[in-house]
């Protein structure tokens, strides 16, 4: 398939960015089945950049439009990616910032962000999901999330939960 060309891939991103709220975990799940039901990127292209998007210092979206567009288009796309991106929250920031947050206790205003929250939340789940089902491969993998999960719950702070489940995972020999 032919490149898309930088006007088509920022204004991608500029409608993923302006249509989703709740993160830029949202914004990958879009993004994600975009790029991929288009043929830019493989579907383990897609899940290693967003590993990679979740990895690295800074905003998930932003890291993702950049991976993406790099790889769709080269530094040109990432360019147009990121840009498409940040348009819509800095417009939406400058533009409507001030009047949500003097009329947030009308009740059709509350309705929206009440709405916005469920789904939210559920394309947040959708996503989690999906890479869960990528990267959580074999027995280790599993032991260690429940290992995790269960110190975590237990009280134990986050960075000894995940030192002690890698070493579950990793250094126990499991033959």
């Amino acid at each position: 398939m032919r490149s898309p060309g930088p006007l088509t891939l920022y204004l991608w991103f500029l409608n993923f960015s302006a249509m989703t709220f709740g993160g830029g975990m949202v914004l990958v799940a879009m993004a994600r089945d975009r790029l991929v039901s288009e043929g830019l990127i493989t579907r383990e292209e897609a899940m290693e950049m967003t590993n990679l998007s979740s990895t690295v210092p800074g905003p998930v979206g932003v890291n993702f439009a950049a991976l993406s567009g790099l790889r769709a288009m080269g530094p040109m796309g990432a360019v147009a990616a990121v840009a498409g991106v940040l348009t819509a929250p800095f417009l939406s920031v400058l533009l409507l910032g001030g009047w949500l947050l003097s009329h947030s206790q009308l009740p059709w205003v509350r309705g929206f962000i009440s709405g916005v929250l469920c789904a939210s939340t559920a394309l947040m789940s959708l996503a989690v999901a999906d890479s869960g089902r990528y990267n959580l491969k074999g027995w280790r993998s599993l032991v260690g999330l429940g290992a995790f999960l269960a110190l975590h719950l237990m009280g134990l702070g986050p960075g000894a939960s995940l030192g002690i489940s890698i070493g579950l995972a990793v250094l126990i020999p499991w033959n």
